[in-house]
């Protein structure tokens, strides 16, 4: 499994594991973070849209070359995956430097959205 992936909740029981700690409600678009547990198995972290912090985005830029590159970006309407390019740097231009204040106020939580 990839270190990071995009989904739409199936469910609405997962929290998100960013600032807001909700659940995340069914159909909305969610960031997964994975990583090994203790023992034999992947864990998964998810964290809606809105609580997708920049340094997060610095990493996956670097891990992968973009949020369009993160597996399940393509399974994400075309509405969708504009406010996940919204998160980038420089607002989806794949270049320049933001603040962190910028980023927040960039991407606002995306629609609710039913697979």
């Amino acid at each position: 499994m990839a270190p990071y992936t995009w989904s739409y909740a199936p469910t609405d029981r997962a929290k998100c594991k960013g600032q807001c700690k909700e659940k995340i409600p069914k159909g909305e678009i969610r960031f997964g973070v994975s990583s090994e547990g203790f023992g034999d198995f992947e864990m998964t972290q998810y964290r809606c849209l809105a609580c997708v912090t920049e340094k997060q985005i610095d990493n996956v830029i670097k891990a992968v070359g973009g949020l369009d590159k993160v597996d399940g970006f393509d399974i994400l309407c075309a509405e969708d995956q504009g406010f996940v390019m919204a998160k980038m740097p420089g607002g989806g231009s794949g270049g320049g430097s933001s603040s962190s204040s910028s980023v927040a106020a960039i991407a606002p939580a995306a629609p609710k959205r039913t697979p």
